[in-house]
């Protein structure tokens, strides 16, 4: 029996296990797109609520990773929008939380969520092109340019963000 057809049974011990695997790359991920430590815990949250909530329609084994991340997405846009995230947060929380530099916080808010999540799944998580697609619902050349974009805005962004400190 796979795991997802474990998934689709209600197995609650595949389920934890599952978290257990794969909630520090979420964390990151979300903590990336929301830009806040708290915001991206409250997003996993809604997250895993929705992946077991919706475990009759789960996918094969093979795209069971995707699937999460695109629920991990909408879970970030959906607090985004709820919070009305899309202006500049407050302040920069202490140095102790886990995260990005004040300055890399600072160019990141200045991209869409797409682009910070985009970013995210490529750089750090180092996932393919052929895994985002399925995600985003976009061909992989689409993707590809819209990365190569992101990272060219980004460059800029964090040149301005360095220029306003010196």
């Amino acid at each position: 029996m796979t795991k997802a057809s474990r998934l689709r049974a209600g197995d609650e011990d595949t389920f934890a296990a599952l978290m257990e695997e794969t909630a520090p790359a979420l964390r990151r991920y979300c903590a990336g797109i929301l830009l806040d430590y708290d915001d991206a815990e409250d997003a996993l949250q809604n997250t895993y609520l929705r992946f077991w909530r919706k475990q009759v329609l789960l996918p094969e084994e093979d795209k069971l990773l995707s699937y999460l991340y695109k629920t991990a997405y909408h879970a970030c846009i959906d607090l985004l929008r709820s919070k009305k995230l899309f202006r500049p947060p407050e302040p920069v929380r202490p140095a102790a939380e886990p995260g990005f530099s004040p300055e890399l916080k600072a160019a990141l808010r200045g991209l869409h969520p797409m682009d910070r999540a985009l970013l995210l799944e490529r750089a750090v998580e180092e996932r393919s092109y052929a895994e985002l697609s399925g995600e985003y619902q976009k061909s992989e050349a689409a993707l590809r340019k819209r990365y190569e974009r992101a990272k060219k805005r980004m460059v800029l962004l964090l040149e301005q963000t360095k220029e306003g400190v010196e």
